[in-house]
């Protein structure tokens, strides 16, 4: 137990220390060493798939992370990763079905209904988003992701109005990501023109056409 454990502390160490690729050769070895004797523990799995995911290597982040689920299926955190692995692949249906094991095995945990979130607006299906976006919130209200990607999913239905509410109750509980929300709403908002001057005698005053 303590030989598993010290390859994953020496795996966090160098990755404390921005060393990475060395983070990623000692949970290598640890696996290695050990998927005989402890082919039922997912530590270094996960902590593998954690790992290739910051780095943005989505593939390999797939493999670690299916690893883990192979030896704990159960596990809502890791069965979450490699759910929003599939998601930022673009592998929208497998991103669905561990979402949808997520919700199944912890229905009072947030994150299922969001990632399902992420699926539906991913798809375009926005209402359906907002739906689940809500669900996430009732579950629990403290979890802010949840409320950003609300409001950019009234941003893409139009309703500005609702996208606002939900910064606002952001802004209220100094949200780290209100300003996400700020900045897409801005840029989701179509320009209007609300006033025009002319020095050439052009008739600004008809209107449009």
């Amino acid at each position: 137990d303590n030989a598993l454990s010290a390859y994953n502390y020496l795996g966090q160490a160098y990755n404390e220390q921005g060393e990475t690729n060395k983070a990623i050769q000692a949970y290598k070895e640890g696996i290695k060493a050990f998927s005989t004797t402890y082919s039922g523990d997912d530590t270094l799995y996960v902590a593998l798939g954690d790992l290739y995911f910051q780095e943005g290597n989505l593939d390999d982040a797939i493999d670690a992370y299916e690893n883990a689920v192979r030896i704990d299926p159960n596990n809502e955190a890791s069965r979450y990763s490699l759910g929003q692995s599939y998601l930022n692949s673009g592998n929208l249906d497998k991103a669905y079905d561990h979402f949808s094991e997520v919700v199944r095995i912890s229905p009072k945990d947030p994150a299922g209904y969001y990632g399902l979130g992420e699926v539906a607006r991913a798809e375009g299906s926005l209402n359906e988003a907002v739906t689940l976006f809500k669900k996430s919130i009732s579950v629990n209200s403290d979890f802010e992701l949840a409320y950003r990607d609300l409001g950019y999913a009234y941003a893409d239905l139009g309703e500005f109005d609702r996208a606002n509410e939900q910064l606002s109750i952001m802004e209220a509980n100094d949200s780290d990501y209100a300003s996400d929300l700020e900045s897409y709403i801005t840029e989701a908002t179509p320009p209007e023109i609300l006033g025009a001057y002319s020095t050439s005698g052009f008739p600004t005053a008809l209107g449009p056409k």
